[in-house]
């Protein structure tokens, strides 16, 4: 139920992400009709097992006059993971090789895989308009132009990329199954905690990259201290944004909080271990621990730390 203003909070992140680096990018050109042409493109040729990869398909056109009449019913993916990301196809002007010409995306897709190997992208056939003219006479009027749209079939070639293995997990590292770029945060969203109450923290698992598999992060390190652990509801999300596959484990916890000689109970820091296909390494991504208050005020976490191991 905080998951809203979670995003808000966090949008800023979202902004810093940028896309995973694994090797250059590939492409592959379709043969023109008329100057229009199709074009594949993998944002890596090489990537790791859980890692995202951007598949995207623009058609490029000397004229601005053109439609999509028609895409692929289905692509057998060939044991990929395929999550499609919505394209509005807007045209713009772009210079290829010195000369000015329009280009679109008109399909676009995160990849992943779950085991190393070899995947190919399948080569896949769309429909485009190009716009022309014709004479149509009119028996009142006499002769009058009209437009319609002839249809192109044009099709892209076959991609492949490498996806190779995560590499030996260090001993003693808690590792989650996640591959991305991730953060943890904890907040307490009630204003009034009374000590020995019920009071609800909500831990949060976020970033770039895909959670819908991985393990949680342990929360009974964090809540002994001053705090006893009751319960944990989990929900969890994956979704575009800015154009990245975003993925959150939201935990709800419920704990009896005690406070210290000082008044305060201590939630200490949340623990996730992840590989990072940027760094090419595990990380853990660790939130601050979050004093709690017990005379009225909750306490607030610090933004998260990344300690490589």
């Amino acid at each position: 139920m905080w998951r809203a203003l979670r995003r808000m909070v966090s949008l800023f992140v979202a902004l810093a992400m940028v896309l995973p680096a694994f090797g250059r990018s590939l492409s592959a050109e379709g043969k023109s009709e008329e100057g229009i042409r199709l074009v594949a493109t993998l944002s890596a040729g090489r990537a790791v097992v859980g890692a995202d990869v951007l598949y995207e398909v623009a058609v490029i056109s000397p004229v601005a006059s053109i439609s999509l009449m028609k895409t692929p019913y289905s692509i057998a993916w060939g044991g990929l993971k395929a999550t499609p990301v919505s394209v509005g196809g807007n045209l713009e002007r772009v210079k290829i090789k010195g000369k000015e010409m329009y280009r679109a995306v008109i399909a676009s897709y995160w990849l992943s895989a779950s085991e190393a190997g070899k995947y190919t992208v399948p080569s896949a056939d769309y429909t485009i308009g190009l716009a022309k003219e014709r004479i149509v006479r009119d028996p009142f009027f006499g002769n009058m132009r009209s437009s319609y749209y002839e249809p192109l079939a044009l099709s892209v070639p076959e991609l492949s990329f490498k996806v190779d293995a995560l590499p030996k997990i260090p001993e003693y590292f808690d590792f989650s199954g996640a591959v991305g770029e991730f953060e943890v945060s904890v907040w307490i969203p009630d204003g009034y905690i009374e000590a020995g109450s019920d009071a609800v923290a909500v831990v949060t698992v976020s970033g770039a990259g895909d959670l819908a598999e991985a393990d949680t992060p342990s929360l009974l390190d964090a809540f002994s201290s001053t705090a006893r652990l009751k319960s944990v509801s989990e929900e969890r999300s994956r979704f575009i944004r800015n154009g990245r596959l975003w993925s959150e484990i939201e935990l709800e916890v419920t704990f009896v909080p005690y406070p210290d000689d000082e008044g305060i109970s201590r939630i200490l820091p949340v623990v996730f271990g992840y590989f990072s296909p940027e760094q090419g390494k595990y990380l853990k991504a660790v939130s601050d621990p979050v004093d709690v208050p017990l005379s009225g005020k909750s306490g607030k976490s610090r933004p998260p730390v990344s300690i490589g191991v």
